[in-house]
């Protein structure tokens, strides 16, 4: 992927040149477009640690993901919840498909600061596991995946209006798909821009 520069000028006037997403990062702005990871998790965990301790204004993350690893993806989770705590809330914007992990990274912004894009698309579904292996090796992996189902559930009931009536029809279908219109009427997002 090409990334980018920007000329601006600094605070002198001085002509300046960034990548992109440093330029964002300048205004408080962080764009994940990319699948939850380590890697990505810990440079957005670490962003917003950056931009909390230069001040408590609110960061604004916008998300295009198609998921990825909840274990990792959790962390971001905790790093909004702890920036909240301390008195510097996250904005989140739906921008594109907010898919699998991509919602929860969604609803976990500050309550009325949710936002989604008119043409997005939100997916929802239980977590999916690819392992193998030994049976003691599976029967642990599926011990962590019934766990992990049950934190994504608090998660839904606690940050939207769906109950676990809900999340127990979804888990146990396809793939479900809101568009922006229903992401709001469920509480997936607070608004739709």
């Amino acid at each position: 992927m090409i990334i980018p520069n920007v000329i601006f000028k600094d605070d002198t006037g001085h002509p300046m040149g960034l990548d992109i997403f440093s330029r964002l990062l300048k205004d408080r702005i962080i764009f994940f477009n990319d699948v939850v990871t380590s890697d990505t998790a810990g440079l957005v965990v670490a962003q917003m640690v950056h931009l909390a301790t230069l001040n408590k204004d609110p960061v604004h993350f916008y998300i295009n993901s198609p998921g990825g690893s909840v274990l990792d993806g959790l962390s971001i989770i905790d790093a909004v919840r702890i920036l909240s705590e301390q008195g510097c809330p996250v904005h989140t914007y739906g921008i594109g498909k907010q898919a699998s992990f991509g919602s929860l990274l969604l609803i976990c912004g500050k309550n009325g600061q949710r936002r989604i894009f008119k043409n997005s698309l939100i997916m929802v579904h239980s977590i999916t596991s690819s392992s193998s292996g030994s049976l003691p090796s599976l029967e642990e992996e599926l011990k962590l995946t019934k766990l992990l189902n049950g934190v994504i559930t608090d998660l839904y009931t606690s940050h939207t209006k769906l109950s676990r009536e809900d999340m127990e029809r979804i888990f146990h279908s396809p793939d479900t798909w809101f568009d922006a219109v229903k992401a709001v009427e469920f509480g997936i997002a607070d608004e739709i821009i």
